[in-house]
C-alpha cells in the first residue's frame, strides 16, 4: 500500500477482508496513519463513506483491537479514537468512542491532553469554551497554557489552535484581556505562545498563523494588554509583539514610533 489514504480505505474496507490475521494488520495500519495524518490534516476521513467506517469501527470494537491501542503512543491512540468518533454517525459506537476519548482526556499525560486539546479545538471548539466543559478540564487548560515559552511539547500549536477560531480567541483572550489579573495573565501568555507558532509556521512558508493574530479583535486585546499595568501582563504581550514585529510590518513600525518617543 502507497499513501496514507490506502492505509485508510484499507480499514474502512475491513469487512471484505476474511483471514484475522490480515484484519489485525489493517486495523493496526488505519489506525497509526489516521493519527499520522490528523497530525497535519484538518477531517483527515472526509471522503469516507460514514456506513462503510461504521462497519469498519464495529468490527474492530467487536474483535477488541479498540482496546489495547499501547501499540501506539499514547497521543497516537487518543488521536486516532477521536477522528474516529467525529466522522461516526451518531449511534452507540460513536458514543462508546467518546467515552473512550474522553476517560483518555481526563487520564493522559500532557503531551497527550495537549494533542487532544489541538484536535478538540479544530473539530469541536465549543468543548473547549471557558464556560463549557468540567472545572478540572478548564484548569488543567490553564496550566498547560501557563508553561514558559521555552517549554517542550506543542503548546504553542494549541495556543494558535485557540486563536484560530473566532469563539475560543473571544473567550480565552479577547474577553480576559479585559478581566481579571489571572485573566489577563493568561491571555498575554497564549498570544505569546501563539506568536512564536505562529513565527515558526512563517519561516517554514506558511502565513496562515501570522493572518489569524492580525486579525482585529486579537489586535485589539494584544494592545490593551501591552498597556496593562500589571509587569506579568504586558511582559509576554510584549514578547508577542516582539516576535511578531519580525514578520509584520505594522507592528514593526509601532516599536520603532515607540523607541523614537522614548529616546526624545
Amino acid at each position: 500500500m502507497g499513501s496514507g489514504r490506502t492505509y485508510l480505505a484499507a480499514f474502512a474496507a475491513l469487512r471484505a477482508i476474511v483471514d484475522p490475521d490480515e484484519r489485525r494488520k489493517v486495523i493496526r495500519q488505519g489506525l497509526a496513519m489516521l493519527a499520522q495524518v490528523a497530525d497535519h490534516e484538518p477531517a483527515p476521513l472526509e471522503g469516507v463513506a460514514p456506513d462503510q467506517l461504521l462497519h469498519a469501527v464495529r468490527l474492530a470494537l467487536e474483535e477488541g483491537m479498540l482496546v489495547d491501542l499501547d501499540w501506539l503512543s499514547p497521543a497516537a491512540g487518543a488521536i486516532a479514537l477521536f477522528e474516529l468518533a467525529q466522522a461516526l454517525p451518531a449511534g452507540s459506537e460513536r458514543r462508546e468512542l467518546g467515552r473512550r476519548v474522553l476517560t483518555r482526556l481526563r487520564d493522559a499525560d500532557r503531551d497527550t491532553f495537549v494533542r487532544l486539546l489541538i484536535a478538540l479545538a479544530r473539530s469541536s471548539p465549543k468543548l473547549l469554551a471557558p464556560t463549557s466543559g468540567g472545572d478540572a478540564l478548564r484548569a488543567r487548560m490553564g496550566v498547560v497554557l501557563a508553561a514558559p515559552l521555552t517549554a517542550p511539547g506543542a503548546i504553542g500549536e494549541l495556543a494558535l489552535g485557540l486563536l484560530a477560531q473566532p469563539a475560543l480567541a473571544a473567550s480565552w483572550v479577547e474577553g480576559p484581556a479585559m478581566g481579571s489579573l489571572p485573566n489577563r495573565r493568561l491571555a498575554a501568555r497564549i498570544l505569546a505562545h501563539g506568536a512564536r507558532e505562529a513565527v515558526r509556521r512563517h519561516d517554514a512558508g506558511d502565513r496562515g498563523g501570522v493572518s489569524i493574530l492580525a486579525r482585529p479583535g486579537i489586535r485589539a486585546a494584544l494592545a490593551r494588554l501591552l498597556g496593562d499595568r500589571e509587569a506579568l501582563v504586558w511582559r509576554f504581550a510584549g514578547i508577542a509583539r516582539g516576535l511578531l514585529a519580525h514578520v509584520d510590518p505594522v507592528l514593526a513600525d509601532d516599536i520603532d514610533r515607540e523607541l523614537r518617543t522614548t529616546s526624545t
